[in-house]
């Protein structure tokens, strides 16, 4: 079965890349896989913690593999999630567009890291529009304040969905 996640995880050598601390890169591809068919809030949160948390995003700072996930993760949402694996995997984007740089890759020269994750991010706008609307509203409302150039159009859906979003927000 052709599958766009599949695909565009398929672009990247995960195998042949490494990070900086010698963290081997070839389990993302199967930590995507188990994320995305996760049908239980149990399972999706597991894949969270043992293949992406504390990996390639330690607390706010992403490695330079993470950028490459934001395409595939954006492909899923596109897909029908079990909504476990939706939650998680709007989780993760979040994550990964607030995230910093990791200091290891500033000095590197990677610094735009996070401009990088954010431009994939803003290629699937509309994704987090429909989640602003009909799913994950907490999760595309942080995505979305990150990413939205026209700050304006932002602020209208915000008062339309308001009542979809947590108290405070």
């Amino acid at each position: 079965m052709l599958s766009a996640v599949r695909i565009e995880l398929e672009r990247y050598d995960w195998t042949g890349r490494r990070l900086p601390f010698g963290g081997d890169l070839a389990s993302v591809p199967l930590g995507v896989e188990r994320l995305v068919t996760a049908t239980t809030y149990a399972a999706a949160k597991a894949a969270y913690y043992e293949y992406f948390d504390n990996y390639l995003i330690i607390q706010g700072n992403m490695f330079a593999p993470a950028v490459d996930l934001v395409p595939a993760l954006c492909a899923a949402l596109a897909e029908d999630l079990a909504p476990p694996a939706r939650y998680w995997v709007l989780y993760l984007i979040r994550e990964i567009v607030l995230a910093e740089a990791r200091i290891e890759e500033a000095e590197a020269g990677h610094s735009d890291l996070p401009e990088r994750a954010q431009a994939h991010a803003r290629a699937a706008l509309w994704l987090f529009y429909r989640e602003l609307c009909h799913g994950v509203a907490e999760w595309a409302t942080d995505i979305l304040e990150e990413i939205e150039p026209d700050q304006a159009r932002l602020a209208h859906f915000m008062a339309k969905a308001r009542h979809r979003l947590p108290a405070g927000s």
